[in-house]
């Protein structure tokens, strides 16, 4: 997995203790130490995750909803299906959502009913400012 680099501040007390872990072998180094903090506390918010996710999980016959935790891609053949069905498209996610480079501003504009995504946005960059402005992302 591809990481990103953060910097935070702690004070001399917090390091101090990271660094007591460390030595006792509980933790390789400081990072793996924050990071793995991170990950705990991030899972203990597992509810907030999952009750943004479940308004992707309803379906009917107008809409059609992607709902994802992770990593996920939409393609030009699905969205131009949705189009020519008359299905608007809801995306709700945590972290990374692909936009492939054949997908145009005015296809995501035909297709997107909602759009809401708490991470990075991998697509050209007419097609982020189009997201930016229509869904304030």
């Amino acid at each position: 997995m591809r990481t990103e680099k953060i910097t935070i501040n702690l004070s001399s007390a917090e390091v101090a203790q990271i660094d007591f872990l460390v030595a006792k072998g509980l933790y390789v180094n400081r990072a793996d130490c924050i990071r793995l903090s991170i990950r705990e506390k991030v899972e203990s918010h597992k509810a907030n995750f999952d009750e943004f996710l479940q308004v992707a999980d309803s379906n009917s016959e107008t809409t059609a909803n992607l709902g994802f935790f992770g990593i996920a891609t939409t393609s030009k053949f699905d969205l131009e299906t949705y189009a020519n069905t008359g299905k608007k498209l809801v995306v709700k996610g945590v972290g990374v959502f692909n936009v492939p480079k054949d997908v145009t501003v005015q296809l995501l504009a035909a297709t997107l009913a909602d759009f809401k995504v708490y991470g990075k946005i991998v697509a050209s960059e007419e097609i982020k400012e189009f997201l930016k402005v229509k869904f304030e992302n």
